[in-house]
């Protein structure tokens, strides 16, 4: 549920807490968990508070710049104080936030506990979509999909440079861009490329997770991002380069070695289907739910 009906996407899927008042009223009266994805709008917007008994989730998602990774994070202590007041049980849609949860839990002096519940992908459809590209490409050139929502974050600057030093060594090599395009028109696009490069600094998120379902080798960045996924995944399942060189020898190598670069589309759609495929995603959260709410679950199964 949301209140005003400003994403078209999720219109026929979502109440309105303004249209759709008495509804919305009523299913946070009744429910047995209320999952906010940003603050507490559901519950402020609405008027209620928490009952006692049900279960408050607080989604965190987005992405923290480079430049701000010695701050707090997405988080702040207002933020952290309101999510131990209310009682909120905390997921995060990134893996960097468990780093974060450590940081913040040393700088308030109280432990603050986070469960990672993963970007879901829709991976069959992605795959669908994937099977429409032909074995090589019209032009002989190799392909790789970028979606720098913000340039200087993604290190698209780098990327573009990285790949005129390739075509002048005579390696053919486009770089498709999805800037401010609609994501059916992204994917389309996404969908004739042989590789996905997603950035140097935030591993893999939502762009190389469309390009791993869709057989794409990933390539992607960020060494603090690594140790989380050895850490809670058991490898780095993207193909890792964090700066000019690093990308430079991974592209060409993807580009010139058959087995290197079936290799590393097979891991990273692996990893796609294990932890981001709906079922996947699905199956974490009602396991969360089951630790943190084992009564209303027993309820709902019987």
């Amino acid at each position: 549920m949301r209140f005003g009906d400003s994403n078209p996407h999720c219109s026929l899927r979502q109440y309105d807490g303004g249209e759709d008042a008495s509804i919305v009223r009523e299913a946070l009266l009744e429910a047995d968990v209320v999952h906010c994805h940003v603050n507490y709008m559901l519950l402020n917007n609405s008027g209620l508070q928490k009952r006692p008994g049900q279960l408050l989730i607080r989604h965190y998602h987005g992405s923290v710049c480079p430049e701000d990774a010695a701050q707090l994070g997405w988080w702040t202590h207002i933020e952290a104080k309101l999510d131990r007041l209310r009682g909120a049980k905390l997921v995060g849609a990134r893996l960097s936030f468990y780093a974060e949860a450590e940081r913040l839990s040393r700088e308030i002096g109280e432990p603050v506990e986070i469960e990672w519940l993963p970007i879901t992908v829709p991976v069959a459809r992605y795959r669908r979509l994937s099977k429409q590209r032909p074995a090589t490409s019209p032009d002989g050139a190799f392909r790789i999909a970028h979606c720098p929502t913000k340039r200087v974050n993604k290190g698209t600057d780098v990327f573009l440079k990285v790949l005129d030093r390739l075509n002048e060594k005579g390696l053919r090599v486009i770089p498709v861009l999805m800037e401010r395009d609609k994501q059916e028109v992204a994917l389309a696009k996404k969908a004739t490329c042989d590789a996905t490069f997603d950035s140097f600094w935030l591993g893999i998120q939502t762009s190389g997770l469309e390009g791993g379902a869709m057989g794409h080798p990933v390539i992607a960045g960020d060494p603090d991002v690594a140790a989380l996924h050895r850490e809670h995944v058991g490898s780095v399942p993207y193909t890792y380069a964090n700066d000019a060189r690093t990308l430079e020898e991974v592209i060409e190598r993807l580009m010139t070695d058959k087995d290197f670069y079936a290799a590393e589309a097979a891991r990273v759609r692996q990893y796609v289907e294990q932890y981001h495929d709906y079922p996947a995603v699905a199956q974490r959260y009602d396991d969360l739910l089951m630790r943190w709410a084992p009564r209303a679950a027993t309820q709902e199964a019987a």
